[in-house]
């Protein structure tokens, strides 16, 4: 069986401990169980999980001072680690950002709260092994076009676009993001709109006015309906005792919510990991954007070619079950190709497919890579990503690909008449025993 990423858990009561352990089962995740405190230091070393929860139980300040070993050790301090509090007072919340918590989580958190952190941090690891892959595949065509790719080293020049009225703590929120970059105003949703269709932002800020939560859900909903902010990190500042429904905000498309008094401390952190995380998405769409080398690029779509995705799936099939990780596969079949060129010409015909190439990269996460596998067919890779959520990507670029008209204009023709593809998808996901071949075959099947 594979699983998501390998979550370290320890709560110094074992209740709390399989509880949390039986969620994270649930979500696709694999997790380690860490019965003793003092087990952890080398239990982190030997089992290498992805992320470290550690739970405030009934021993006091016993994962609060684990936390301090386990960050001022070489071996571990790169862990990502979530810390959840027994008290919800502001110090206990504090107190663990300043030991080292990545992030930390107050007691009687929302479920949606801890997997949105959850995510975010192991997709940071699933981004840079997959960079690291996609390294070693592009060197056996003699390419090295992802080894020069550069990454920011530091956040200093990010853009932040602030929504919502002015908040008692504002300045505060300035000065903290002062060291990361700059920060554009609209006071208003409607004026959001009109900012976010002028260029782009590392991060969008929200503050949701107390009895107007619901104009915020709905501009939630609509930055993640729309193809080219559907990635951008979204947080919500708001009062405790803002939403009836704590999850609310979660399913609107919130990355996160962060309660006041905000501390500036988790601001920082959490912004961070959202930010490095859009960095490295762009880093790898802006690749996408360039002409790929001649030896790894298909010369219709400028996507990676059958043979590049075929050595890279063979390399991820391998690793997958080395490591006993997810891996899904999603096809898409452009079902009405033959139609489309009798009616408009090949000409068209090509048009179309370089705009469903275009349309694929523009909705991918970071760590997915796409292809055209044949004539009609692309293909997207998703590392370490279970079948549920494979699925949910897979049908929501299907949905905008389906959904997308194209003119005939493009081809010479005069009337304008549109064109609107339409496209099968067939998604599979690894099991034991399988390789690159079957894998796609089962992809190849599941198509509807």
């Amino acid at each position: 069986m594979t699983n998501g990423a390998r979550v370290l858990v320890y709560n110094d009561t074992p209740s709390e401990a399989d509880m949390l352990a039986t969620k994270l089962l649930q979500r696709g995740y694999e997790s380690i169980a860490c019965k003793r405190g003092e087990d952890a230091l080398d239990l982190v070393v030997t089992a290498r999980p992805d992320v470290i929860i550690l739970g405030e139980g009934s021993q006091g300040n016993s994962s609060l001072n684990l936390t301090r070993a386990l960050k001022n050790r070489s071996e571990t301090a790169q862990v990502p680690l979530i810390l959840i509090a027994n008290e919800n007072h502001g110090s206990a919340h504090s107190d663990g950002l300043k030991a080292g918590a990545d992030a930390c989580l107050p007691h009687g958190y929302h479920d949606l709260q801890l997997f949105n952190r959850l995510d975010s941090l192991a997709r940071i690891n699933t981004m840079q092994a997959e960079l690291r892959h996609r390294a070693q595949t592009c060197a056996k065509y003699g390419s090295h076009e992802i080894s020069a790719l550069q990454l920011p080293e530091k956040i200093d020049d990010a853009q932040f676009l602030l929504v919502g009225p002015t908040a008692d703590d504002e300045a505060m929120l300035e000065e903290t993001l002062a060291e990361y970059g700059t920060i554009a105003r609209a006071h208003t949703t409607g004026n959001a709109y009109a900012y976010l269709e002028k260029r782009r932002y590392d991060a969008i800020l929200i503050n949701v006015a107390a009895g107007d939560e619901e104009n915020y859900l709905q501009f939630c909903r609509h930055v993640r309906r729309d193809s080219k902010l559907f990635n951008t990190p979204l947080v919500c500042f708001a009062e405790a005792d803002c939403f009836d429904d704590p999850g609310a905000p979660y399913l609107a498309g919130a990355s996160d919510v962060l309660y006041r008094p905000t501390d500036p401390n988790e601001l920082k952190g959490r912004l961070g990991i959202l930010i490095k995380q859009q960095y490295y998405r762009v880093a790898l769409l802006t690749l996408y954007g360039r002409p790929h080398d001649v030896a790894t690029s298909d010369a219709l779509t400028g996507l990676y070619h059958r043979g590049f995705l075929m050595e890279h799936l063979s390399q991820l099939v391998a690793d997958a079950h080395t490591r006993h990780k997810n891996l899904t596969l999603a096809l898409f079949s452009v079902e009405n190709l033959h139609e489309i060129n009798k009616l408009h010409g090949y000409a068209m015909g090509d048009k179309v497919l370089q705009q469903i190439g275009i349309l694929i990269n523009t909705l991918v996460r970071g760590e997915d890579l796409s292809a055209r596998l044949s004539g009609s067919r692309f293909a997207l890779l998703m590392p370490e990503t279970p079948p549920e959520a494979g699925t949910a990507v897979a049908h929501r670029i299907s949905s905008v690909i389906n959904y997308t008209e194209l003119s005939s204009h493009a081809s010479g023709q005069v009337t304008g008449e549109p064109i609107r593809p339409h496209v099968a998808t067939g998604i599979a996901n690894l099991e034991y025993g399988w390789d690159a071949e079957t894998l796609i075959a089962e992809a190849i099947a599941n198509s509807a």
